[in-house]
């Protein structure tokens, strides 16, 4: 067994997409079917598509900069991920219940959801900003026409 470690921003972003994958199977019967939806109690059939599709995109961009970002700071990371999670099974409580949308609990738990998962998407770019930089300054020192950073470019010397 391979046991290479794994961010674990990309094993959060690749749950995600599993259970977005998995929604998408009630989504086809909000589709296809939304009858068989309301036997169990859904009511807003068209939050499930929401809840499918937003478990999908924000596993994909979470994956993403784990895989970009491999050492992303436990302060930054684990705020983005539970950000990420909770903006999109936020669409899962109106599925049911659409009247929870205007209590004050539910804005207060999406509003706290959005805020969380900006600020971490503004500190992950930040970071990734930050290395860029830092790679381009070491880079352009070690550059010169007859001797090639292999660090950053992947060349070796005398090539």
């Amino acid at each position: 067994m391979d046991r290479t470690p794994v961010n674990g921003l990309v094993v959060s972003g690749l749950a995600q997409i599993a259970l977005g994958a998995l929604a998408g199977f009630p989504y086809a019967i909000a589709t296809y079917q939304p009858q068989l939806l309301a036997v169990l109690g859904v009511r807003a059939p068209h939050r499930i598509r929401q809840l499918h599709l937003d478990l999908i995109m924000m596993g994909a961009l979470v994956t993403a900069t784990g895989a970009a970002l491999p050492r992303l700071p436990r302060v930054v990371a684990v705020p983005l991920a539970v950000g990420c999670w909770t903006n999109a099974l936020a669409f899962a409580p109106p599925a049911v219940r659409p009247s929870i949308e205007g209590t004050p609990l539910f804005r207060a738990v999406v509003a706290a959801s959005f805020v969380t998962t900006s600020a971490g998407w503004v500190a992950a770019a930040t970071i990734a900003a930050s290395r860029w930089r830092a790679g381009d300054r070491a880079a352009a020192r070690a550059f010169s026409p007859t001797a090639y950073s292999s660090r950053r470019w992947g060349w070796r010397r005398g090539c």
